[in-house]
């Protein structure tokens, strides 16, 4: 039975197969930002740390019916060398476990991820004092074709309530390859003091899977 997932694109907290080049209104190089730590934004990241999720996806055509399926997905920052935090990712679906890890570092200008822990690029996930209209780029290679994700701010200290609690979030809409603006999105909340809280996947502008935060130390 096929299933759709969201992409983890951001992290929050933690993300995120999503996410994007430093820009504002305009397109920027992706340079790396240096390793120390000079800001208070975005404490989550602590060695230790642990997120629980709840994941709930639907069926999709030619399958029989839209039908809810609930999962659990487990974020933690596993551990931090010299200022690069590894995050591990645990995804179970009925009996199907899957992993996956983020590499991630923050400074005084925001989040920033690289994609894998060999990469010796980084691109900003979200600026430290987000604003509503920041944009960001991010370039990849597929199959040897230049792909390009897109992310832009479109509310800030937004109220959102989840499994653990009511939050006040940065809302981000991100989609890969430009046509997919108004068709493929996702809508990404983040906290900057403690994470991913919430993401809501559309195709075709109906909403197909939801993760949200169920639990944290």
């Amino acid at each position: 039975m096929k299933i759709q997932f969201i992409k983890y694109t951001v992290i929050a907290g933690l993300c995120l197969t999503v996410i994007f080049n430093g820009c504002k209104k305009e397109e920027t190089t992706t340079d790396n930002p240096p390793v120390t730590d000079t800001t208070p934004a975005f404490v989550f990241l602590k060695v230790g740390n642990n997120y629980k999720y709840n994941l709930k996806g639907i069926n999709t055509p030619p399958d029989t019916g839209y039908t809810t399926i609930d999962t659990a997905m487990v974020m933690k920052v596993e551990s931090e060398n010299a200022g690069l935090f590894k995050i591990k990712i645990t995804t179970k679906v009925g009996p199907y476990t899957s992993l996956d890890s983020m590499y991630v570092k923050k400074d005084k200008d925001g989040l920033w991820e690289k994609d894998s822990a060999t990469a010796t690029t980084f691109h900003q996930v979200i600026k430290s004092s987000p604003a509503v209209g920041d944009e960001f780029k991010h370039y990849t290679l597929k199959g040897g074709v230049k792909d390009t994700s897109f992310s832009k701010i479109l509310a800030i200290g937004q109220s959102v309530t989840v499994g653990a609690g009511t939050f006040m979030c940065a809302k981000m809409k991100e989609w890969e390859g430009a046509a997919n603006k108004d068709k493929n999105y996702d809508f990404t909340f983040i906290d900057l003091n403690v994470g991913l809280i919430k993401i809501e996947s559309y195709e075709n502008g109906i909403m197909v899977n939801e993760i949200s935060l169920k639990s944290k130390n």
